[in-house]
């Protein structure tokens, strides 16, 4: 099976790759614009695994499919929310080449409208997916095992990661592309607008009998599931979606940043990218563990119950979790497991206990909360 990982010596397709490490039936083909960054990746690659480098432009990925023919497409770039007039270019080209696509996007339109292209999927008998990865593909398999035998009311999740994980340039890009900006979420039951960044909530991640992380502040961000999760919950009144990045008092001047530019109505704030990767990438104060949390409020037999999952990730191991979604896709390809063509996001792809079995052979403990 051959793969071409979009960006992959970035942090997200770098991982996959790693990942993926010990499938020597695989080839993997690290694209990117740089073939001198991939050769340096592929050089130092530790894993059993066929590595190639690849240059690979977006605006000439027929060509690229064309010469290397790979089963796969994983694109691990970004910023999706930052794709442009025409955002499934990539996507588009798999489906006329008959070749799988996925997608580690995170931007909410990007996934949500995946869909678009699901009648030219289903005649090419090919697979695109997009959100493979934390958001939505793990927290909709969350929410789906807590959600059990409940008619949901409320959902809540946020993630935290490490102060020393290194953010790429391009995660920095689409967290400013909504910053200070209308964000589409759903409050008392219809869809509404928030700020990016300007409503914050404090939290406390602690799975039972595991060090908790310390109480964190969450700022609202643009999410797939803020589209997803109310059509999939008739019920469902509100949805929030967090992130909690540390140390604090680079989100609070995120914060504030956010406030003025929506106050005022400026410009976007992503020329302030590069500048905000190099003070957070100075900034790596605090313990080196990361986390997650998932709530979920609603109804079981005329009772109101809410239920909590907390995960917590310990140094190099968290930055791993976006990365993992895909490769646990991809080794079910391998396994002899069809996926279903057609063109969605990846909430439904997955159980939680999938997640769980590759979260053992790392550093990551999930489970309920201590409260």
């Amino acid at each position: 099976m051959k793969i071409l990982i979009i960006g992959g010596y970035g942090r997200f397709g770098g991982n996959l790759a790693k990942l993926l490490g010990d499938c020597e039936q695989l080839t993997i083909m690290i694209g990117g614009r740089s073939l001198s960054k991939a050769e340096a990746f592929c050089a130092s690659y530790p894993g059993s695994a066929k590595v190639i480098a690849v240059r690979c432009e977006r605006h000439e990925i027929s060509d690229v499919l064309g010469i290397h023919n790979p089963n796969l497409v994983v694109d691990a770039s970004g910023p999706f929310q930052a794709y442009g007039d025409n955002p499934y270019h990539v996507a588009k080209a798999c489906i006329a080449a008959g070749i799988n696509y996925f997608d580690l996007a995170d931007s909410a339109d990007f996934v949500a409208n995946i869909g678009a292209l699901n009648v030219d999927a289903i005649k090419a008998d090919v697979t695109i997916l997009s959100g493979v990865s934390t958001c939505p593909a793990l927290s909709g398999a969350v929410v789906r095992d807590l959600a059990q035998d409940m008619s949901v009311t409320d959902i809540s999740l946020g993630i935290a990661p490490s102060p020393k994980a290194e953010l790429g340039l391009s995660v920095i890009k689409g967290i400013l592309t909504y910053a200070g900006a209308p964000i589409e979420t759903w409050r008392d039951g219809q869809a509404t607008q928030i700020v990016g960044l300007a409503e914050s909530r404090r939290y406390k991640i602690a799975p039972c009998n595991y060090l908790p992380l310390e109480d964190r502040r969450f700022s609202a961000v643009e999410a797939p599931e803020l589209n997803l999760f109310p059509k999939l919950y008739p019920n469902l009144q509100n949805v929030w979606v967090g992130a909690g990045t540390r140390p604090e008092f680079l989100l609070r001047c995120l914060n504030g940043l956010a406030k003025v530019k929506a106050r005022f109505n400026l410009l976007p704030l992503t020329p302030l990218a590069k500048l905000a990767h190099k003070v957070m990438s100075l900034c790596k104060f605090g313990p080196h563990r990361g986390g997650m949390f998932v709530s979920v409020t609603g109804e079981v037999k005329d009772q109101r119950k809410t239920k909590n999952w907390h995960l917590v990730a310990e140094g190099d191991d968290g930055p791993l979790i976006p990365s993992i979604a895909a490769e646990a896709l991809i080794r079910k390809r391998l396994a002899g497991e069809e996926i279903a063509p057609g063109a969605r996001s990846a909430i439904n792809e997955l159980k939680l206990s999938e997640f769980e079995a590759r979260f053992t052979r790392h550093k990551i403990k999930t489970g309920v909360a201590l409260k």
